[in-house]
């Protein structure tokens, strides 16, 4: 699926390399503007199925009750993580700027979000399930204030105008849900 969809699309120009040139022509480590984070990539026609747990922690997957669904994929910044060597793509993304400034990183985190719902609502999605866009190990130093804002920061998204043809609506009326995933700590 992924190499007739989004192969090539985006990701290091040079995997095993130590430069910090994307597929898609953006140097992160020097982005000083929420718009390098802009971009959305699409999976359309994907097959999910629900993950079952039985004792004694047995995991399967009931391929036989499968959905469809798109899947959306954003580049949200990196002011967290550093890798381990020079070949590590945290440490060729990774943006001191954003470090440096939590509005800036803030920013990217909701122009990473927004390209991500507008590409939902343009694929006719109704339920639009979100991760937590660079608030893990991407954060670093920013990541308590990020999780105190994210809330606001969807609900003032999903209040942005967008184009349509009867004229500007809300980016939240395209979706009959929007679902803010979180996961449980081990």
């Amino acid at each position: 699926l992924y190499q007739q969809t989004i192969a090539g699309q985006w990701g290091m120009s040079n995997p095993a390399g130590t430069d910090k040139f994307t597929i898609q022509h953006v140097d992160y480590t020097r982005a000083r503007s929420a718009s390098f984070y802009g971009d959305a990539w699409v999976v359309e026609d994907a097959l999910l199925s629900s993950k079952r747990v039985a004792p004694p922690a047995q995991k399967s997957y009931a391929v036989t009750e499968a959905f469809p669904t798109s899947l959306v994929f954003v580049a949200g910044p990196n002011c967290g993580a550093w890798g381990r060597s020079d070949r590590s793509t945290t440490r060729r993304t990774y943006n001191r700027f954003a470090a440096e400034d939590y509005p800036l990183f803030r920013a990217g985190v909701e122009a990473a979000l927004h390209a991500g719902l507008v590409a939902m609502a343009r694929l006719g999605c109704d339920v639009a399930l979100l991760a937590h866009v660079s608030a893990g190990i991407y954060a670093g130093e920013h990541k308590q204030a990020l999780l105190a804002d994210y809330e606001s920061l969807v609900n003032d998204l999903l209040d942005t105008p967008c184009s349509a043809p009867s004229g500007p609506v809300p980016l939240g009326r395209y979706f009959q849900r929007v679902v803010l995933a979180t996961l449980r700590a081990k």
